[in-house]
């Protein structure tokens, strides 16, 4: 298999972030399979949205870890046993047993060619060891479409859909034993943070607590910026004030030796629409949701020098803001601000609507911005933006999208203007057949990206991302991200070139088996 080059520079699915967005997802990511996850033990044929139990928020005992003890470890034999002769009768694999849902089986398969090209991209990366092997599965999650690659390698192992255990067996067990997991995960952090500290890497104080609360602390769909390709380990391409929090974080860069500062970094977000469950479980069903939203959200940094390195952009760094509506329609409201010590270096602001899922339309933003810097020459500076997707295709055999996103920064202060644009465009053919669970898919999309590296300075260096994602009948998939910075650098690449290339034979695991007439 190819070794991914790079060459020098959004995105994500994550996913996939002006260049200067978020994206919408209105619609799935392009590689993720769509219905639910089932639980592998004892997986359903249709599975159904069972009514959430009223379960009562007690101390609890420490006889729940024999619960849990005997839910991963004493009923793993049982469940492989189950994986064989199911897999002998439907003649698959016992690793992939067709049990599992091509879901399933699907991001399994995938998370463990992210593991693969994550060492590649943290071999060859022109950036050097600014990638380890975290952010280069990082940027591989990114680049394949599928994320939580460990959650997914202990589903392989315990033969469990540990995505759906977490979601929904481990908050039952957590409200009624609340006391005990608020004590014992403190506990396992707090030990996980001393390992971060004896490695001299940096501190992460939600390992934990972040994936086990992404149900109410990860932003709702179509919240951030959309077509934004920045996965790249390169501040240039992410502007201060354009990360907004993902899910609950907290970490600590003061014991990293590679660490150009000390950062302390904490951001918060909750989602309320989640924590209701207001949304549906099918993912695709969920793209569509317009019901209520409501998403308070917090950000803090803290910087301060290492001996020997340069000082830090800002000392302090803050933002926070609301975003929030009903029936299609949605109002954001944000603002913050950097400082060095009590000085003011910038302060920003943005506000706008979000119309959502209004027939063919899809997406539509509309947003302004307004940055303030004092010891600029012009001190105000304005933008407005536009952001809008359309569904124009959506059948059995084809679905066909396109949405474009484009900035203006107004002149000021004898200060010229600039545009910045986005777009991005995906075509599928879906052939049917009936000895597989799921439609065979093969199309292409792609999303280009041209701006400034400062949204609010007209006289900032130019820089574009472009990125291409193919698959063939489910299977064959492929995709490549490439960036460019316009303006040479003695220290940073111009330009950044990966790809990735995956079999995903998730649809031959799962196919269902033609019983023989008898003549």
């Amino acid at each position: 298999m190819a070794t991914p080059t790079h060459a020098t520079g959004p995105t994500s699915p994550k996913a996939a972030k002006p260049f200067f967005g978020n994206a919408p997802q209105p619609t799935p990511p392009f590689f993720t399979p769509a219905p639910t996850s089932v639980q592998k033990e004892d997986a359903p044929e249709t599975p159904t949205k069972d009514k959430e139990p009223d379960v009562p928020i007690q101390f609890g005992s420490f006889e729940v870890f024999c619960q849990l003890f005997d839910d991963l470890i004493i009923k793993w034999p049982k469940r492989w046993q189950q994986s064989y002769q199911s897999a002998k009768k439907h003649g698959g694999n016992t690793l992939f047993d067709p049990k599992f849902g091509e879901d399933l089986i699907s991001k399994e398969i995938m998370s463990l060619y992210n593991i693969f090209w994550a060492i590649q991209l943290q071999s060859n990366s022109p950036y050097g060891s600014k990638v380890d092997f975290s952010k280069g599965l990082e940027m591989a999650e990114q680049l394949t479409g599928v994320s939580g690659t460990w959650l997914n390698m202990a589903s392989i192992a315990l033969h469990m859909d540990m995505e759906k255990y977490l979601g929904e067996k481990i908050p039952i067990y957590a409200k009624q034993n609340l006391g005990i997991f608020l004590i014992s995960g403190a506990l396992l952090q707090s030990g996980l943070v001393g390992l971060n500290a004896l490695t001299k890497s940096e501190l992460d104080f939600t390992s934990i607590l972040g994936p086990a609360t992404k149900k109410w602390t990860e932003p709702p769909g179509g919240f951030s910026r959309p077509f934004v390709l920045d996965n790249i380990p390169d501040d240039r391409w992410r502007p201060p004030f354009y990360q907004p929090p993902k899910a609950f974080e907290l970490k600590y860069s003061g014991t990293d030796e590679k660490a150009e500062e000390k950062k302390l970094s904490l951001g918060l977000g909750f989602n309320l629409a989640s924590a209701l469950g207001k949304y549906p479980d099918d993912e695709k069903e969920k793209a569509k949701y317009k019901g209520l939203e409501l998403f308070p959200y917090f950000q803090y940094f803290n910087s301060e020098a290492i001996p020997g390195k340069p000082d830090p952009k800002e000392q302090h760094k803050f933002m926070l803001g609301l975003y929030g509506g009903d029936k299609g329609v949605y109002g954001l409201g944000e603002g913050g601000g950097r400082f060095n010590g009590d000085q003011l270096l910038e302060g920003y602001g943005r506000g706008g609507v979000s119309f959502r899922n209004f027939g063919r339309l899809s997406l539509l933003d509309l947003t302004g911005e307004v940055d303030y810097r004092p010891d600029a020459e012009a001190k105000w500076r304005g933008r407005l933006n536009a952001a809008a997707q359309f569904n124009i295709l959506d059948s059995k055999r084809f679905e066909f999208n396109f949405g474009a996103a484009a900035g203006a920064l107004l002149p000021s202060g004898g200060q010229p203007g600039a545009m910045d644009y986005r777009t991005q465009l995906s075509f599928m053919h879906k052939y049917n057949d009936k000895r597989f669970s799921q439609p065979l898919k093969s199309g292409v999309e792609f999303t280009y990206n041209y701006g400034l590296e400062d949204p609010f300075s007209a006289d900032s260096s130019r820089i574009s991302g472009f990125g291409a994602r193919a698959v063939f009948m489910s299977m064959l998939k492929g995709g490549f991200e490439r960036f460019e910075h316009y303006e040479k650098s003695d220290t940073l690449p111009e330009q950044d070139l990966h790809f990735f290339l995956a079999f995903d034979f998730a649809p031959v695991f799962a196919r269902k088996k033609e019983e023989k007439k008898d003549k």
